[in-house]
């Protein structure tokens, strides 16, 4: 597939680690990201979420009645899918990536102009976002980086219905038949190795990536590939959250699930990965996620309370409270990013000089601190 340049545009503005670069600034943007698509009622935004067959909903069951909630409140699609009724359009035996495929094909057969792919266990803790101040109207795919690591996230991303975005994903989806005898980390590994291929630009330098890749054993080398966008790890801030720079909070399986202790509240370090609070003081009704927000006096001020969305306020906290933490967390990144740059330039002699060597980089001149190399 030839890469259009708003594709292109696409990648470079989140900056991936296929670039040999540091993509996480080291300061902290309080700013949400978007535009001012949210005033433009006429386009058709789908939510879609995709199960492996033999699994149900039940074990997302928080996160998903939230996802529900919030497409009925702002009339968007909401597609619960199973694996199993799409092994005829999409044969692809591992989920990962067969769901890629699948979102492909609804960009051919639904009345949509956009699709939010989200993996099952992404929940929304923030209602009052829009999917409209995400979008990006002229790209075709939306992707954001990790923010605990180098990656590009997988488990979600925005696909406008163009040829561009269909061929796509159905590349992506199809490198499950062409994945390397390693520990090559399913879909997540194989979306870098799919977006090197389509850049142009960073052809010439795919020789160390794939190097990297067919030699990766574990989590720890597979790294070596390189946040924020709608959603992020909740672990991060121990399910504490602020209304200006969180939206939806991702790894929340039921059975990670658990009530918080007295001496846990505003507490933003904690277990990494699993155990997560539910951001609500009671259960979701779906019924009521019909309903328009309602007016309520508090202390005095009117506020606008969401129907339904009953918030636990011992896990909400300044939002300077959490652009601080994050930005421990981001300082840390970039660190590890830097080592593992260094560790890949030794190893395969790449130069910051420029050069007429192929496998030479020449470094940019715009970012002098975040070391960024460039192809």
């Amino acid at each position: 597939m030839r890469c259009t340049l708003s594709v292109r545009k696409v990648y470079k503005a989140y900056g991936y680690c296929i670039k040999i670069r540091c993509n996480i600034s080291c300061t902290m943007d309080e700013k949400t990201s978007g535009s001012n698509f949210a005033n433009n009622h006429t386009v058709a935004i789908g939510i879609v979420s995709i199960l492996e067959e033999g699994t149900t909903g039940e074990k997302y069951r928080t996160a998903m009645d939230s996802m529900e909630c919030y497409a009925l409140r702002y009339n968007y699609k909401f597609f619960v899918l199973n694996g199993a009724d799409y092994r005829g359009e999409c044969p692809q035996k591992d989920i990962t990536f067969q769901r890629h495929c699948i979102v492909a094909h609804l960009l051919e057969t639904e009345e949509l102009d956009w699709i939010l792919f989200v993996d099952s266990d992404i929940g929304v803790v923030n209602e009052k976002k829009r999917l409209e101040d995400m979008i990006i109207p002229n790209k075709d795919i939306i992707f954001y980086n990790r923010f605990f690591n180098h990656e590009v996230m997988a488990g979600s991303f925005f696909a406008r219905r163009s040829k561009t975005s269909i061929e796509f994903l159905r590349g992506w989806a199809n490198y499950e038949f062409r994945l390397p005898n390693s520990f090559h980390g399913r879909d997540n590994g194989a979306i870098h190795m799919w977006l090197l291929e389509q850049i142009k630009p960073m052809k010439k330098c795919s020789y160390v990536c794939h190097s990297l890749w067919n030699a990766s054993i574990d989590y720890a080398t597979l790294s070596y590939f390189t946040g924020e966008g709608w959603a992020r790890d909740g672990w991060l801030t121990n399910s504490h959250w602020n209304s200006s720079p969180d939206f939806m909070f991702h790894a929340r399986k039921e059975r990670d699930k658990e009530k918080y202790k007295a001496n846990e509240i505003g507490e933003l370090s904690g277990p990494e990965f699993f155990l997560w609070f539910d951001t609500l003081r009671s259960p979701l009704e779906l019924q009521q996620c019909h309903n328009a927000p309602i007016h309520v006096l508090l202390k005095k001020s009117c506020v606008i309370v969401s129907a339904g969305w009953d918030h636990d306020p011992a896990l909400i906290v300044p939002h300077g409270d959490i652009l601080r933490h994050l930005k421990n967390r981001r300082d840390i990144v970039c660190w590890e990013y830097q080592q593992m740059t260094a560790e890949i330039k030794k190893k395969y002699k790449i130069e910051s000089r420029k050069g007429n060597v192929k496998e030479k980089m020449t470094k940019s001149s715009n970012d002098e601190q975040t070391d960024n190399w460039i192809c």
